[in-house]
């Protein structure tokens, strides 16, 4: 009865606090989640995300936020004699929010009435949404598990140190599966010979398989990046450039001019053909947009060798020569570890991901042998990358002899050449330039933009010059280079 009376008082207190209006706005999306979120600890209730609504450009205008309880749910259960807990009950307390052109997220409406009981904070910090783990918390968990603590002690030190359970701001659970995680990705003793014999097994079964772990590349999860440099301390551990570049609008589309913004930085990554040249262009992105307190553009930065094109081009690829680069890429297109994935579980869905590679290749080979595409121009470099090219290759080569026509020449100083491209983004147009380095002699020549570095194919900025030198013919090392 005495602990009712208090719950009742609190309850009371709590009431007595400014709650959410309509016209409240916020500078982000996750700033006005975080206030609803804290306002429903207080109340006594869960909060979820409840829809979003993106424009044509990708860009975030519509959320909405409601109470965990809102909806129905049907039981999965198939013995209708032991029904499932079920926590919906149909409640429509919800906010729903609006991106203005003021740069601001406003609360636009709200339904602030519950059909259920609701709890006291007490009660409601062990709500999901309200629990979470302290990076504290996981590197104490996570050397005690080492030291082969049992879990309950290793809770129970946690709630000690906080002073009890009321400051903690997490649950038994809540560690147990935080240990769990990094458990998979930790591998047992053995594991790491056991990964470095099994693609020296399949390289001695294959003479078309290369083996050398050049690279890894990941997304950004912090666990997979210490397994590996705990694991592979030799192999060179890179982050996918596609999925860094599809959060933007998700990290940057609450920014009034992020349009600008979504320019410049994508300026920054393809048009630097320098790691002087990115920096310059991201400081002025940083002062220009007052972006130096987002925490995310500031992590990218900080770790920028590990996913930056102008910083790659000049590490293992620009050192390996053609025949080795050809040869790896096999192993490296298929060395992407997704963070959900544990190392172990990588051999097995690596030795898959190449048979449906060769399965590909047989149907390219296939089609190719049935079907030619024709010439759209009269240079025999042409005619000789269709003898030797898979179909869908010798397109991405003809690409860059019809864009030969936005490229002309602007001076030389002996082997070094300059190259202008006019550049159409979006609606508007650029004009950038590009170094190329041409021996005819020896039959070398490079480009400051990397592309055949990256995707195997002879760029436009390369060709021009080669035509102008009268090299119609290319060397064999740029006509034969692997066809991945």
């Amino acid at each position: 009865m005495e602990k009712a009376i208090e719950d009742i008082e609190e309850l009371e207190k709590i009431e007595e606090e400014d709650e959410p209006m309509i016209g409240i706005s916020f500078n982000t999306d996750t700033e006005m989640f975080m206030y609803f979120k804290e306002y429903g600890k207080k109340k006594g209730f869960l909060v979820m995300r409840r829809s979003s609504r993106k424009d044509s450009d990708g860009i975030l205008r519509n959320v909405s936020f409601a109470c965990g309880r809102s909806g129905e749910t049907r039981s999965k259960s198939t013995n209708i004699l032991k029904p499932q807990p079920n926590i919906k009950t149909g409640c429509s307390a919800r906010l729903g929010a609006g991106f203005g052109d003021d740069g601001k997220w406003t609360i636009r409406s709200l339904n602030l009435e519950h059909n259920h009981p609701l709890l006291t904070p007490t009660k409601s910090r062990l709500f999901r949404c309200n629990r979470s783990l302290s990076a504290h918390a996981k590197k104490k968990l996570d050397i005690n598990d080492r030291a082969r603590i049992k879990l309950s002690k290793n809770y129970q030190s946690l709630v000690i140190e906080a002073g009890g359970h009321e400051n903690v701001t997490f649950i038994e659970r809540d560690c147990r599966n935080h240990i769990q995680k990094e458990r998979r990705l930790r591998l047992g003793d053995g594991d790491a010979a056991a990964l470095q014999n099994y693609f020296m097994k399949v390289q001695a079964e294959d003479n078309r398989f290369f083996f050398t772990p050049i690279g890894i590349i990941t997304d950004q999860d912090k666990a997979m990046k210490a397994a590996i440099e705990n694991v592979f301390p030799n192999t060179r551990h890179r982050w996918c450039l596609w999925h860094i570049l599809k959060k933007i609008p998700e990290k940057l589309g609450g920014y009034k001019e992020y349009r600008d913004i979504s320019n410049v930085l994508h300026c920054a990554v393809y048009d630097s053909q320098s790691s002087a040249k990115f920096e310059e262009t991201w400081h002025h992105m940083i002062v220009e947009f007052e972006l130096g307190g987002n925490e995310w553009l500031r992590g990218l930065y900080n770790e920028r060798y590990r996913w930056v094109p102008c910083y790659l081009k000049n590490s293992f690829w620009a050192r390996m020569s053609t025949t080795q680069r050809s040869e790896s890429m096999n192993a490296f297109f298929y060395g992407y570890v997704n963070s959900k994935t544990t190392l172990k579980q990588f051999v097995e869905q690596y030795s898959n991901a190449l048979k449906n590679k060769a399965q590909k290749e047989v149907e390219e080979d296939t089609r190719c042998s049935s079907h030619q595409l024709p010439c759209v121009t009269s240079y025999a470099m042409e005619k000789q990358i269709r003898d030797v090219y898979t179909i869908s290759k010798f397109q991405e080569f003809q690409q860059e002899l019809v864009g030969k026509m936005y490229c002309e020449f602007v001076n030389s100083m002996g082997c070094e050449y300059i190259v202008r491209e006019d550049v159409k983004v979006d609606t508007w147009k650029k004009r950038t330039f590009f170094e190329v380095n041409c021996d005819k002699e020896n039959g070398e020549i490079h480009c400051s933009c990397s592309r055949f570095q990256f995707r195997g194919i002879l760029c436009r900025h390369a060709i021009t010059i080669m035509i102008r030198n009268d090299m119609e013919v290319l060397p064999e090392k740029f006509g034969l280079v692997d066809q991945w």
